[in-house]
């Protein structure tokens, strides 16, 4: 006997060891949604470019394994002209491919395929971009096609894992209501053999995918497997799970002998491996799929490991119930119902509370939900979801109530209940319904340059810088008193990438502005534009300056219902249940502590998806940088021109930072108060950083500062004092206006 504990703690501290190890692996892990996005190129899809390119830059989503990347650049003919692998770059997420020098002027292809890090799914795409020659964006596609076996194996993967959690509470605590002591050992024993069957389903189903996935990957089998199992965290997720289900099958069979016997509960002691580490093997699952979608990756591994638990100890644990009631009797199975039904209850708000959560990082609004195939299919699981609450309301009134339940509705429950779980293994192995199609309208901003020419100011205004049709306005500003003469007109030359040259010519008005004629821009790219001001009295040097045209904006589905995001929405209704549920809880049980941890909960589920938009607390937070910057400019003093460049230049440079992580809503506000900044930032030039002589032309300022860029600049300042207060704790946003 002594021997027999011997070995019983030494599979003890193994089976803890191997949880440590995988607590370790989830912390240690890059953030990952399990589907890598190309987020952007430089050069852009579409982009025309007047010189060949050195690089080219692809940034991802996610992470990307050198090992499991294809890039390929081919001319318009369909020859490939780069076969060299590509390196990383400055950040983890980025790939460069070096082109050979001298391309010639043609229309170039960049097509990849990369694999998530997490799931190992493979994304194709390819961007489009023209040296010299005209180029027909691709639209940026990303092709992450669903393979149905997948479904198929991550169905089983949680069918198993939910069997075997449904199947451990019977052993440990539900079976324990049967008084006849005959079906209780009975019910035991097929309970205690459900639990290895279910792990090691889900062990299989997890070899299987994995042979799949290095199948797929192609290749040397044997180098293939090693990169994959070793050098990825997939590979390692898998070498950990497969551990801990031999754990828990061995730890089950050293325990048998106490889990059987007498009415009692097993001690605290013998409960502790078997759930420590079954939850472990619940946290694998977790792992993988939409982990880092949407909000932190701890979070979703947190959120999803309590959907899989919570639908084990519903699903699961009904389908247990299913299995073993027969060998209960008619008393005994009325007993068994009775315990389980407060079971399913804690399960159902564990799994809607939690699946309402995933749902709003997953899917970004209505309009996302309506047309998209990951929305179809959530719907589906929701109305099956609702379709199995009735039946279990309409079980548990029976219970209550002393009437006896079907078998054949008990079964329908069970089995609808799996057809949820195989409806959650499609959407982990499909796209979810996020992205830039599904944001709000992108409103055009038109892109403004300032430059010095002698002693007046040039800005040069594009709008609404698109492909398309653009309209130029300049604006010529005197900077010396008294002037040097009359300004008599204004020619402005746009050179294409392709080397059109568009001329338009006007004459100015009072107040310094040039209305020019529309001109026709063919694609995105760089343009050169020369400005020549005619002033009979004192030449000026023609202004030269480049101005990049954005590509189209991004295709976006049609409008369904609503593009307001649905992700705080449904954090609200899920912490409402919980608080719900755990106010019922408390009023049947009346215990303070059940009060304070349901509290506790709430507040968890309520900010599990990081409470916000990650962009706009990015911005606040880079707002608030721009704000201390501001306060600083303020403070040198207005003759200090060198500390007032410092000063201003990082200024000017966080404001354009803060630009990229404005929400949507405020973008083009923040890029017209950063197009002033720049207007301001080339007055201080011409006056060797003084404010005062920069600021005193109160024509200056009637042109520089108008009406829209005080709308755009009252819209910032709104945002940062009512949104951004967290971030933020200056009263006004600093700075010289």
């Amino acid at each position: 006997m002594t021997a027999r504990c011997s070995r019983v703690r030494r599979c003890r501290r193994a089976a803890g060891t191997l949880a440590v190890g995988f607590v370790l692996l989830v912390v240690g892990a890059h953030p990952a949604s399990a589907h890598t996005n190309l987020l952007g190129t430089s050069p852009g899809d579409g982009w025309v470019l007047p010189h060949a390119p050195r690089t080219v830059t692809l940034t991802f989503s996610e992470r990307v394994s050198l090992d499991l990347v294809e890039v390929t650049v081919e001319r318009a003919s369909g020859d490939i002209v780069v076969t060299t692998a590509p390196r990383r770059g400055e950040r983890a997420t980025e790939l460069v491919v070096t082109l050979p020098a001298g391309l010639e002027r043609d229309a170039y292809r960049v097509r990849y395929k990369v694999r998530d890090p997490i799931d190992l799914h493979l994304t194709t795409g390819s961007i489009v971009f023209g040296v010299g020659h005209a180029a027909m964006a691709s639209g940026g596609d990303n092709d992450v096609p669903i393979r149905p076996l997948e479904s198929v194996l991550r169905w089983l993967e949680w069918g198993g894992l939910a069997l075997a959690v449904g199947a451990l509470t019977v052993v440990l605590r539900k079976a324990r209501a049967i008084s006849d002591d005959a079906a209780r050992r009975a019910v035991l024993e097929r309970a205690l053999r459900l639990v290895p069957v279910g792990v090691v389903a889900a062990a299989l189903a997890n070899g299987i995918a994995a042979a799949t996935e290095i199948a797929d990957i192609g290749g040397p089998l044997g180098p293939t497997a090693r990169q994959v199992l070793l050098s990825s965290v997939y590979g390692r997720r898998f070498l950990v799970t497969l551990q801990l289900a031999v754990a828990v099958v061995v730890v089950l069979r050293m325990d048998r002998p106490f889990l059987l016997p007498g009415r009692s509960s097993p001690s605290t002691a013998r409960q502790r491996g078997p759930v420590i580490l079954l939850g472990a093997l619940v946290a694998s699952a977790a792992f993988a799929g939409h982990a880092g979608t949407g909000g932190a990756f701890a979070a979703g591994v947190a959120l999803r490991a309590a959907h899989l638990a919570g639908i084990g100890l519903w699903v699961g644990g009904l389908t247990a119930v299913v299995l073993v009631a027969p060998l209960a009797g008619a008393a005994g199975r009325r007993e068994l119902l009775a315990s389980f039904s407060r079971t399913a209850a804690l399960g159902v708000v564990t799994t809607i509370a939690s699946g309402l959560v995933l749902a709003g990082r997953e899917v970004t609004s209505l309009t996302a939900l309506a047309s998209t195939l990951f929305g179809w299919v959530l719907t589906v699981k929701v109305v099956l979801v609702l379709v199995v609450l009735g039946l279990g309301a309409w079980h548990a009134r029976r219970i209550q109530g002393g009437r006896p339940v079907g078998r054949s509705t008990l079964r329908a429950e069970a089995v609808l209940g799996v057809l949820v779980l195989g409806a959650g293994a499609l959407l982990a192995s499909s796209q979810p319904a996020v992205g830039a199609r599904f944001a709000p309208p992108h409103v055009p901003s038109p892109t403004t340059h300032t430059v010095a020419a002698d002693d007046l100011l040039v800005r040069l205004s594009l709008g609404p810088n698109h492909p398309g049709p653009n309209t130029p306005e300049v604006v010529v500003l005197e900077t010396r008193r008294p002037s040097l003469g009359a300004v008599t007109s204004v020619t402005v030359a746009l050179t294409t990438a392709s080397g059109e040259v568009l001329v338009r010519r006007g004459v100015p008005a009072p107040d310094g502005r040039v209305a020019l004629d529309p001109v026709d821009l063919a694609a995105p790219g760089a343009v050169t534009a020369e400005v020549a001001v005619d002033r009979p009295k004192a030449p000026v040097p023609t202004a030269r300056m480049t101005v990049t045209v954005d590509p189209f904006p991004a295709a976006r589905a049609a409008t369904v219902v609503s593009d307001q995001p649905i992700g705080p929405f449904a954090d609200r209704v899920a912490a409402g249940l919980v608080a719900v549920a755990a106010a019922m809880w408390v009023a049947g049980r009346r215990r303070r502590r059940m009060l304070a941890a349901a509290v506790v909960l709430a507040s968890i589920v309520a900010g599990c998806s990081g409470g916000s938009d990650p962009a706009s607390s990015a911005f606040c937070k880079k707002q608030a940088e721009v704000v201390q910057l501001g306060s600083a400019t303020e403070n040198v003093d207005d003759t200090d021109a060198a500390g007032l460049r410092a000063a201003w230049g990082a200024y000017v440079h966080k404001a354009d930072e803060a630009v990229a992580d404005a929400p949507a809503t405020l973008r083009a506000d923040y890029r017209t108060y950063t197009a002033w900044l720049d207007s301001l930032h080339g007055a201080l030039e011409r006056h060797n950083y003084n404010f005062g002589g920069a600021l005193s032309d109160k024509r200056f300022l009637e042109a520089t500062n108008d009406e829209r860029v005080g709308t755009a600049r009252g819209n910032v300042d709104g945002y940062a004092l009512g949104t951004c207060k967290v971030h933020i704790s200056a009263s006004t946003p600093a700075g010289r206006s």
